[in-house]
């Protein structure tokens, strides 16, 4: 069955039943509201509705408060944004939301506010940090301790605030500067953007696990003063390397309970269950637990400093050698105090040497090697990179070369089998230091001249390639284009000082519905398969795609402009 508004406010009703989970009398409130010249009203970017003890304002609301007199605003964008607070009685927000389900108003002022498509969706649990950060709990009030229920109407269409889930860079400024005025990171939990969140954080109990050296766990729960106790269940699973290592349930009063695990160290995930009231009360990430630990000791004597120095000398930018040390890290002896649990399998399974095949790997072209073994494989290299442009550029796909010019976008880009996305060029205008490529992309073997040393001060120039080279290449496009028949590409090279040089290459896939990602080449495209290189997904692909946009961005003149369909 779908989960609609009702659903929500009667499961809300539930949960603010008295000592199910806590003791609410009121919600504190916080709104982060952007507002524009050209719309009347406010627009919801997030509200946090939290359930506390406090009790509620008289008449359901107290008086609005804000907490930056003085508007944020974030260069790029031509909003100005606010953050607020208040109080309200559970009544309050059970009469808005009604409202906004019979008229499709969110109003909890004067006026209405600026909300998005919103629609319920079922309940959440979201546990405290442990090992791991949660990215709910960037923006939960104080989530410490056994867990929260939250409750969303999550805003679908998201039209309101695609601005900034299209731009990450005036997201994260805008985070910035928001978590200056309240604890509240946004940018960790984009998708939720436009939706208004309640959390009610369980207090009717408080709970105590301990490991032993034989790999059970001791629980014990203490009830809320205001609270009656009544039985639990707990239950912990140990879930490690795709398997079901241990599972174990128990029920669970005043006294201590002892779930047998048989896993020293802990491992184990764990749940606190009402099974009286079907509620959770407790859930916890995986949780490990000290039993050995390591005490180095050094003993500084007066030579030792001198021992653990290395000496070498650098030559500067005239030549001349100039001393250089490194001090290097003492040896210390370690001395175990408690033991560590016999675990046969763990030595070898931490040495697992991939996570996937390379067969797997080599079929997502997350990591392919070419002439390693048969030399060159120019052909299956281009073939590779457009299998992935045809994969993954369905938003979009972005050259990024200091060597690239006609031919190379003609040989990629030009195989994007999606219509009018977002295709672009950039390049250094840099000749290949390797090979001398003619206009035509056809390779000629140069001659390497000799290293020499370049002061760390030495900036390349903006190209080495003439104004001629950059008509060639229009010229080229003009000629080889075709019809254009969905193409919406642009070329540009960077000149005359403008931006900064670069060196790495890479191909970059923006998305709309997530980061952007993107891979390495390896090697320019003029020269891809001809050598060894290895083409293979990187990591955190979107703070990739905002270097390139930081430095596209600074080549928007016409005189970087080499070709656009």
């Amino acid at each position: 069955m779908t989960w609609d508004i009702t659903q929500l406010q009667d499961e809300l009703k539930r949960l603010l039943q008295t000592g199910l989970v806590g003791f609410y009398e009121s919600f504190e409130v916080t709104e982060i509201v952007a507002f524009h010249a050209d719309k009347k009203e406010p627009i919801n970017l997030l509200s946090l509705f939290v359930g506390e003890p406090s009790a509620s304002p008289k008449g359901g609301v107290s008086t609005l408060q804000c907490l930056n007199p003085d508007r944020i605003e974030v260069k790029g964008i031509d909003w100005k944004f606010g953050v607020f607070r208040y109080r309200t009685s559970p009544q309050f927000l059970f009469d808005v939301i009604q409202r906004y389900a019979s008229e499709g108003l969110w109003k909890t002022g004067q006026k209405p506010m600026t909300v998005g498509r919103l629609s319920a969706v079922t309940p959440q649990f979201v546990h405290p940090n442990f090992n791991d950060p949660h990215p709910w709990n960037g923006v939960l009030k104080n989530n410490f301790w056994e867990g929260s229920h939250i409750l969303e109407l999550f805003d679908t269409k998201k039209e309101n605030v695609r601005v900034l889930m299209n731009e990450s860079r005036l997201l994260t400024e805008l985070a910035q500067r928001v978590r200056a005025v309240v604890p509240i990171d946004i940018d960790g939990l984009s998708d939720r953007l436009g939706n208004i969140v309640v959390q009610l954080p369980v207090t009717v109990i408080s709970t105590y696990v301990k490991g032993s050296k034989e790999g059970d766990q001791n629980f014990q729960i203490a009830w809320h003063p205001k609270a009656t106790p009544r039985p639990l269940r707990v239950l912990s699973e140990i879930y490690d390397d795709f398997t079901v290592d241990a599972f174990d349930t128990k029920t669970i009063g005043s006294q201590p309970v002892k779930l047998n695990l048989r896993s020293p160290g802990g491992g184990a995930r764990t749940i606190i269950w009402d099974d009286a009231n079907s509620v959770l009360l407790g859930a916890s990430p995986v949780q490990t637990f000290v039993l050995a630990a390591g005490i180095g000791v050094h003993v500084v004597g007066e030579d030792d400093a001198a021992e653990r120095t290395r000496k070498f000398f650098l030559p500067d930018s005239t030549g001349t050698q100039q001393p250089e040390s490194v001090e290097l890290n003492a040896q210390e002896k370690y001395n175990f105090v408690g033991s560590a649990p016999d675990r046969p399998r763990d030595p070898w399974r931490q040495r697992r040497m991939f996570k996937l095949s390379a067969r797997a790997l080599q079929d997502s072209k997350e990591f392919v090697q070419y002439g390693h073994h048969t030399g060159a494989m120019r052909e299956q290299a281009l073939e590779d990179v457009r299998w992935l442009i045809a994969k993954h550029g369905t938003s979009g796909a972005w050259l990024w070369d200091p060597f690239l010019c006609a031919s190379d976008v003609l040989h990629t880009l030009f195989f994007c089998p999606h219509k009018d996305v977002d295709l672009r060029a950039l390049s250094n205008g840099d000749e290949p230091p390797e090979d001398k490529v003619d206009v035509a992309g056809k390779t000629q073997q140069a001659v390497m001249p000799a290293p020499t040393l370049v002061p760390a001060a030495a900036t390349p120039k903006a190209s080495t390639r003439s104004d001629e080279w950059n008509s060639e290449q229009h010229d080229m496009l003009v000629s080889a284009a075709g019809n254009r028949l969905g193409l919406q590409l642009e070329f540009r090279v960077r000149s005359k000082g403008a931006g900064w040089p670069f060196h790495d290459r890479f191909l970059i896939f923006p998305r709309e519905d997530g980061p952007a990602l993107a891979w390495s080449l390896g090697t320019s495209v003029n020269s891809l398969g001809r050598s060894h290189h290895i083409l293979q997904k990187v990591g955190n692909g979107e703070l990739v795609h905002n270097a390139f946009l930081s430095l596209w961005d600074r080549l928007s003149s016409p005189e970087h402009n080499i070709w656009q369909s």
